[in-house]
């Protein structure tokens, strides 16, 4: 039997992406036949524009190979390429068509509920096609209860997994080794915050907690990158990087970090603190889990069902605050804590600076390259000549992606560094 999993897949720098590739290791160890396709240029066997109607379309034909389907379900890998409802409920109908063309599993990692609650079409349409999938995946009960409330499904129809269930150690040592490796403090407390910055990973209320907490014996960590290039993302990133600046004890470390890295980071962190505003499941948990670090996680989505004995969750800052001072050993009665700054410590402040951010005129443009890099679309009037282009940007496009990313991030940095030293 030849299975197929539709995925994001490295070396595209996503969360699903590396769940998805652990995945598909350990089942074809198993002696799987399993091929993967992914929506963007990968590392992935096959390659197929998704994200609306005409794609999910287009991939009818492909499917012949194949005896069975794993879909690592997303709203962009659905809806991405949509612009309105019509269109929304149309990608519904072509993914129908998919599921029943092959026994399928939908492995659904988060699900947009907004427009299918407020449109009948559309939660018409998202039913049919839970109905009409051989299995329907989650990783938590909250997860469950929510999609069965959105669609009108009974529980029964939708599994739990483990959503650590094919993870493996990527780094081993000691705790004491990795904080020698790392150039960490070997006595304090470290706290760790880890994965891509984006505002609704909440890494700023990890930073502001830690700040209340008035903490002397611990350190912060926030480690990270930018996943995608878009300017509110950049535009956190960058209120992020003036707080844990103004935050003694807290440290910023913006960079990709390997599977690897990620590994030896947690090893060498006493606690990991996920402040996440919004999320449904976290491999980052199961991570700590599996290296047995404990975790102080937001009571949203699924986090609390994932969390190990010795773990906490929390609703408020203040709450995160005082597990912080906890999980180091203090009592949070003897704290003096400081007047916390507060430079992005809540969504309002974000939103506010990236609006300030994206529409200010008072930082001056040193760099005029023409615009952000973007690899020109494989098109021609010719039609051979267009069938070629567009082979071969699938043959390069994986390695020539990341390149891209990385030089549009370094002239925004190098802009930056400029910028400011003009102003001073």
């Amino acid at each position: 039997m030849t299975s197929l999993m539709i995925t994001p897949y490295p070396p595209y720098r996503d969360g699903i992406a590396v769940y998805a590739a652990q995945e598909v290791k350990a089942r074809r160890a198993s002696g799987e036949d399993l091929e993967v396709l992914s929506p963007t240029p990968s590392a992935a066997h096959h390659h197929a524009p998704l994200g609306g109607p005409k794609g999910w379309a287009r991939l009818l034909p492909r499917l012949a190979p194949f005896d069975h389907v794993t879909i690592q379900f997303y709203p962009e890998l659905l809806h991405g390429a949509c612009r309105n409802p019509v269109e929304r409920v149309a990608a519904w109908s072509a993914l129908e068509a998919v599921v029943r063309r092959r026994p399928t599993e939908l492995r659904i990692h988060e699900l947009d509920h907004g427009p299918a609650r407020r449109n009948p079409l559309e939660r018409a349409a998202g039913a049919r096609v839970l109905r009409a999938a051989q299995r329907v995946t989650v990783h938590t009960d909250a997860e469950r209860r929510d999609i069965c409330e959105t669609f009108g499904l009974d529980a029964s129809a939708i599994d739990l997994v483990d959503h650590g269930q094919h993870f493996a150690v990527r780094s081993v040592g000691t705790r004491a080794e990795a904080r020698a490796e790392l150039g960490l403090h070997p006595d304090h407390h470290v706290f760790l915050s880890i994965g891509f910055l984006q505002a609704h990973k909440g890494f700023d209320r990890a930073v502001q907690a830690f700040a209340e907490s008035g903490l002397t014996n611990a350190e912060l960590h926030v480690v990270g990158s930018v996943r995608v290039d878009v300017p509110e993302i950049v535009a956190y990133a960058d209120a992020l990087r003036r707080q844990i600046d103004a935050v003694p004890g807290a440290f910023f470390h913006e960079r990709y970090v390997s599977d690897e890295s990620f590994d030896r980071w947690i090893i060498a962190s006493d606690t990991v603190v996920l402040p996440y505003r919004e999320i449904f499941s976290s491999s980052v948990l199961e991570r700590a889990n599996l290296l047995g670090r404990p975790v102080i996680a937001s009571r949203v989505g699924g986090l609390e069902a994932q969390l190990d004995e010795g773990s906490r969750a929390f609703d408020t800052d203040h709450e995160l605050a005082v597990a912080m001072i906890e999980m180091a050993g203090g009592d949070p009665d003897d704290r003096a804590a400081p007047e916390a700054p507060r430079v992005a410590a809540d969504t309002a402040t974000i939103e506010a600076y990236v609006r300030s951010t994206l529409h200010s005129s008072g930082t001056p443009q040193v760099l005029n390259m023409g615009g952000k890099l973007v690899l020109p679309p494989p098109t021609s009037h010719r039609p051979l000549v267009g069938r070629a282009k567009q082979a071969v940007r699938i043959v390069t496009g994986w390695q020539l992606h990341p390149m891209v990313e990385r030089i549009n991030r370094l002239e925004q940095q190098l802009e930056r560094v400029l910028s400011e030293r003009l102003e001073h």
